[in-house]
């Protein structure tokens, strides 16, 4: 026996968990003084993980981004598993590999997140080591699987085209936003700093993820159980 879960319930579900968890989490911030109110996506104010070392808002922020951060991994699944359908030709090892480093990165995110130094109990470099993992895996994964979906379609599996770039404008824009975060994060006194950088990283990982949403409308999860006892 099984249930089966549509993969939009999944991506919207976990993607609107994680955007509201963060939201709230800094309105809270804002609210008790913790953190300034400003656009952190441009000033860059506060950090994210900043709007959660304090209570009230680290009850939402850390149990909320520890489950959404493990609830991630289902959206890669999702992703990997709408290519692989869609695109038999990129159902390959090297696909599976990147799938496995990204989920590793999702769970090293949500234990990141519960060793977040809330009113400075723990140390900082567990959660920086972490959240690290994760931004590192998932950022290459999106580079990776961006590449597939320009080259999928050609005769010429090893070409890329502009022609296949054009069918998934919005995942293509998103893969070069992140390669100027990267940019900006590696110029000294960039017109961004680092905070600013960590909260455009996080939109524009979660944007790409979302993206996906009309192309997974045929595919579900199936979630199986044993009744026999």
């Amino acid at each position: 026996m099984g249930i089966r879960i549509h993969a939009k319930f999944v991506l919207s579900g976990v993607l609107s968990w994680v955007i509201f968890t963060i939201a709230l989490s800094y309105i809270l911030s804002v609210s008790t003084g913790y953190s300034p109110r400003c656009n952190p996506f441009i000033s860059g104010c506060t950090s994210i993980s900043a709007t959660g070392t304090h209570y009230p808002a680290a009850y939402f922020y850390t149990y909320g981004l520890v489950a959404g951060s493990a609830f991630l991994s289902l959206v890669w699944m999702v992703i990997v598993s709408w290519l692989i359908k869609s695109q038999k030709s990129v159902a390959s090892k090297t696909l599976q590999t990147y799938l496995f480093f990204a989920v590793i990165g999702c769970f090293s995110l949500a234990f990141g997140e519960a060793f977040l130094p809330v009113e400075k109990h723990t140390k900082q470099i567990v959660h920086v080591l972490f959240t690290s993992i994760f931004f590192i895996t998932n950022v290459m994964t999106i580079f990776y699987v961006t590449n597939l979906l320009c080259r999928s379609d050609s005769d010429h599996h090893n070409k890329l085209t502009f022609e296949k770039a054009k069918k998934y404008p919005f995942q293509v824009i998103c893969a070069c936003l992140l390669i100027l975060m990267i940019i900006f994060y590696l110029i000294p006194n960039s017109i961004l700093n680092d905070n600013a950088i960590e909260w455009n990283t996080v939109l524009i990982v979660i944007l790409w993820m979302a993206s996906f949403y009309n192309n997974v409308d045929e595919l579900y999860l199936t979630v199986c159980y044993d009744t026999k006892r």
